[in-house]
């Protein structure tokens, strides 16, 4: 008998755990649709990326119309968002492929979304891996 319960015991648990699970998974998920949902005007984002980057919108468009990965309409609704917007989102998928081609993370790009501070987009460099120089000592 008590290993029945012992089995029920440890079905129901597995059943809180499975979902406690899928409870954090809709979590991230609307963290997601949360962070994809912010804006900033355009204003906000080419200050951003001139203060941090030294990239001026002429720069940008040159990247968009340069882009051979692009088809001919694919470049124009590019253009259109960069050149018309008002507000840029952070889902818009213009940004994420203007930040790869930049250098900047998507966690640098949230992180500027959710604060509008340039500092996040600024370049991070990987520490220097230094050998140390092994002397042979002679004894």
């Amino acid at each position: 008998m008590i290993k029945f319960r012992q089995k029920i015991y440890t079905r129901y648990d597995m059943t809180d755990r499975l979902k406690q699970m899928r409870d954090s998974d809709i979590l991230a998920e609307q963290e997601k649709e949360k962070v994809a949902m912010l804006s900033l005007t355009r204003g906000d984002v080419f200050r951003g990326l001139v203060q941090a980057r030294g990239i001026t919108r002429n720069q940008i468009k040159e990247l968009i119309v340069n882009n051979p990965e692009l088809s001919e309409v694919e470049r124009e609704l590019a253009l259109i968002d960069l050149e018309e917007a008002l507000n840029f989102y952070r889902g818009n998928i213009l940004i994420n492929t203007l930040g790869l081609a930049l250098g900047i993370t998507p966690e640098q790009l949230d992180c500027f979304f959710k604060t509008n501070d340039y500092t996040c987009l600024l370049p991070t460099e990987e520490p220097e891996v230094v050998e140390p120089i092994m002397e042979e000592q002679n004894g």
